[in-house]
């Protein structure tokens, strides 16, 4: 269990995720270490900020980080 923690913690390090409302619904976008804009431009949708965020959240975990 302790390793596992560990190894979320070490993923959830090198990106952040950033939401805001906008109309009717939540955009998100994943944002690495020294950058401030949408990391690749790519913003994910969704009718609420959890899932918005789960989007963005889900695409952080199995994509490369940008060269």
């Amino acid at each position: 269990m302790a390793n596992l923690l560990l190894s979320l913690r070490a993923m959830s390090s090198t990106y952040d995720i950033r939401s805001e409302a906008r109309g009717p619904h939540w955009i998100a976008w994943i944002v690495r270490p020294g950058a401030d804009k949408p990391d690749r431009s790519i913003v994910f949708v969704g009718p609420t900020q959890e899932d918005a965020e789960a989007r963005a959240r889900a695409f952080a975990e199995r994509a490369e980080p940008a060269a």
